[in-house]
């Protein structure tokens, strides 16, 4: 019985690796969308980097 907790608590951390994974990913895609914003002149510099500080906060927590 023992085997079969582990395993399950196994899947559970693999299953949450994901989805932190994805969440980060994410979050780097938003990053980058701000950046293009800004690039393309429909989002300020204090825009963009109160943005980006914010995402890059939400990136150092899933880490």
């Amino acid at each position: 019985m023992k085997t079969a907790g582990r395993d399950l608590r196994l899947r559970q951390y693999e299953e949450r690796m994901q989805i932190l994974s994805r969440s980060k990913e994410e979050y780097a895609n938003r990053v980058m969308g701000f950046y293009e914003a800004y690039r393309d002149g429909s989002l300020s510099q204090e825009e963009y980097l109160k943005n980006k500080e914010a995402y890059d906060l939400l990136q150092i927590k899933v880490d």
